[in-house]
């Protein structure tokens, strides 16, 4: 899986904005290809996933704000953010 995972480039980014975990959800779709084709034939999985290999899943988000903070800091080291209780908002860069 870790093969998988960094054997192309990546686009890491931080969405910020209200309910922007749900939203980036909703857009990916769900995480098998099979059921993102068939049952939101429009989300990113269906467009872009790879229907012969369940971890080419095309598209990765964070379940909550605190898994997204831990993400973003892998990322994005010298950024600092902060957690409000409707969305993550990037602060500033250091």
């Amino acid at each position: 899986m870790v093969i998988t995972l960094t054997e192309g480039p990546i686009m890491a980014m931080c969405l910020s904005k209200l309910a922007a975990i749900k939203e980036w959800k909703a857009l990916m779709g769900p995480e098998a290809h099979n059921l993102a084709s068939f049952y939101w034939p429009g989300c990113l999985r269906a467009e872009f996933a790879d229907p012969h290999d369940e971890f080419k899943n095309a598209v990765h988000g964070s379940d909550n704000a605190d898994l997204a903070r831990y993400e973003l800091k892998f990322f994005f080291p010298n950024s600092k953010f902060i957690s409000t209780s409707k969305s993550l908002q990037k602060l500033q860069m250091a």
